[in-house]
């Protein structure tokens, strides 16, 4: 086994907002608490740094719902791609977060993505 994925997903930090328009993201923490329930949207992308392949989890409240990574022995490469898109039915107050699971290889450096890019929308609303 060359790899050994660490037990405790982590929030993915991101530096730079692009665009950000309504309301609901804890900048802070990086996560989103929907503040209508309704049909949303969600989008994350990765390129690894070269140390091999890093799944994105997408979570609603504590389920992880999607991954944007495969995750066996042919998933491995120097700069593995890895993308997800989901349409959620989420209600007010669920909280929707990106997280990574990094891993140690065997020669014990720590795979992470270096470039994420993560959107989502509300596509319809309801009461």
């Amino acid at each position: 086994n060359l790899e050994q994925e660490s037990s405790t997903p982590e929030y993915v930090p991101i530096d730079d907002i692009i665009t950000y328009v309504g309301e609901g993201l804890d900048e802070d923490l990086m996560v989103f608490t929907a503040p209508v329930s309704g049909i949303y949207a969600f989008h994350a992308t990765s390129i690894a740094n070269g140390n091999g392949a890093v799944p994105l989890l997408l979570y609603l409240d504590d389920d992880e719902i999607a991954t944007s990574a495969r995750r066996d022995q042919g998933s491995f490469g120097v700069y593995p791609l890895g993308t997800l898109h989901v349409s959620l039915a989420v209600q007010s107050g669920d909280v929707v977060s990106l997280k990574v699971r990094g891993s140690r290889s065997f020669f014990g450096s720590l795979y992470s993505p270096s470039d994420v890019t993560f959107t989502g929308y509300l596509v319809i609303g309801w009461d």
